[in-house]
């Protein structure tokens, strides 16, 4: 498994900064009809500068994985032929638009061309996580091998990203907006957004708990039917796993679920406010984290 950890890193990092860099453009739709547009681009600022950190920690990250980093460009030559290319290529397009999207949003302009260049960013990585998810579906690997490996990248893509957002909006957005007093409409757009950020998570969490109870389900199944199923002691490994991910999920979406339907209603203004939103964030990391790792550890199997 130590030799697996660059790759935990590199999925984990990448799928958040593309589920953030989504989440951000969803955020900044919702505050626009309300917010000045100089205010808009400052609360995302913050939650722009922590993808282009996740990307750079994320390329680090597949360094420690490769024998010559500074070679893998050369990987996008094959391009028509290999998932890994692609992946490569559409990380690279995703991460030079995203530093210009950034660089036109702390410069507070961009308009019309800062927002084409988003919608093209965030296609790109779509692209991406797809072309992740293709990499894995190996056939030495049958509970890799199917339609549910993309589907649960792309749920923790949406889900990191969405908390990961709703986190920085969270801590830092009523010193952003002012004072509430002076700005009731500022603080309540700020608000709305929080709670709609909320409810896409609490609906998130719901399906990564389904997706959760498949991956196992399919681990058992291929061990089941494969001539060298796996030992009882791996199988007893991924039941604990699957435990402990189901509780960390239902934690979080009931921490998000509380935040969504709470009346009165917490706002971000509020230190419980901020820390429920915090709390779901890194229970999800956890959750997200002891995934992945069990999904490094499925071995090859023979005979399916």
């Amino acid at each position: 498994m130590r030799s697996e950890w660059p790759l935990v890193l590199f999925t984990l990092l990448t799928q958040a900064a593309v589920g953030s860099f989504a989440a951000i453009g969803a955020a900044r739709m919702l505050m626009r009809p309300v917010l000045p547009e100089d205010l808009a681009s400052a609360l995302v600022r913050a939650p722009l500068a922590g993808v282009l950190a996740l990307l750079v920690l994320a390329a680090l990250g597949s360094a420690g994985h490769l024998l010559q980093p500074l070679r893998a460009w050369r990987a996008a030559r094959n391009a028509r032929s290999s998932w890994l290319s692609v992946e490569i290529v559409l990380l690279g397009v995703f991460a030079a638009l995203t530093a210009i999207v950034a660089i036109l949003e702390w410069q507070g302009g961009g308009g019309t061309a800062r927002d084409a260049l988003a919608a093209v960013a965030a296609s790109a990585g779509a692209g991406l996580l797809y072309a992740m998810g293709q990499l894995y579906r190996l056939p030495s690997r049958p509970a890799w091998n199917h339609p549910l490996t993309p589907v649960s990248f792309f749920v923790t893509a949406a889900l990191l990203g969405v908390l990961l957002v709703a986190s920085s909006l969270a801590f830092t957005g009523f010193a952003v907006v002012g004072d509430a007093k002076v700005f009731p409409e500022r603080l309540a757009a700020l608000d709305t957004t929080l709670h709609v950020l909320l409810a896409a998570a609490s609906v998130l969490l719901a399906v990564e708990v389904l997706v959760v109870q498949a991956q196992a389900a399919l681990r058992r199944e291929a061990s089941r039917r494969s001539a060298l199923p796996e030992p009882r002691r791996a199988l007893l490994r991924l039941q604990r796993a699957t435990s402990a991910r189901t509780v960390l999920a239902i934690a979080a979406l009931g921490l998000a679920g509380w935040f969504v339907l709470r009346r009165p209603a917490l706002s971000v203004v509020e230190f419980e406010g901020a820390l429920v939103v915090w709390a779901a964030f890194w229970l999800t990391v956890a959750e997200s984290l002891i995934g992945r790792i069990t999904f490094y550890r499925e071995r090859p199997v023979a005979g399916v």
